[in-house]
């Protein structure tokens, strides 16, 4: 029996996706009114209270995916549900291989060693990792590490290939 999660999934190309809980909130823009999905995690697709999960899921389809924690000031909680997330079988059809985890706190808090204990951890499973603090505006791509090469075609590619190319580009024009 498949279990009906219509309720858990939104399907948006407006220009801005939002996604809040107990007055916090994520705000990514999307000029471009590409096709997101918005998924809830806690107590939607992720039901079970005694298994730790994140808020959300934010999936640009075929570009890649952000794992939400929307936190007050506790981000070592948030680190843990962060990556119960990434691992949980209901959630593996909703992700992209493009990960990044993504805390929206009241305050960055200043370095802990639980700060430097998470980057190393998401360094070792392949996925980006962002703190911010509320109220600010955000784009998908940014925060992947890709930049868009072009707003009409929505063409992207990685930084590192891009500041390779303009390396390259004046000895192309030398010869």
């Amino acid at each position: 029996m498949m279990l009906d999660l219509s309720h858990c999934v939104e399907d948006s190309a407006h220009s801005y996706i939002v996604v809040s809980e107990k007055g916090r909130k994520a705000v990514f823009r999307n000029p471009e009114g590409a096709r997101f999905l918005k998924i809830r995690v806690d107590n939607c697709l992720i039901t079970d209270s005694s298994r730790k999960r994140s808020d959300f899921i934010v999936t640009k389809p075929n570009v890649g995916s952000v794992i939400i924690e929307l936190k007050g000031k506790n981000v070592t909680q948030a680190y843990e549900q962060l990556f119960a997330t990434l691992r949980h079988d209901e959630c593996q059809d909703w992700l992209e291989k493009r990960k990044v985890l993504l805390i929206v706190c009241s305050r960055v808090p200043a370095f802990m060693a639980s700060d430097a204990k998470f980057r190393e951890k998401c360094r070792k499973e392949g996925v980006r990792a962002k703190i911010v603090c509320d109220q600010r505006e955000l784009r998908l791509e940014n925060l992947l590490g890709l930049q868009l090469d072009d707003a009409e075609s929505g063409e992207m590619t990685s930084r590192k290939a891009t500041a390779r190319a303009k390396r390259q580009e004046p000895a192309r024009k030398r010869k």
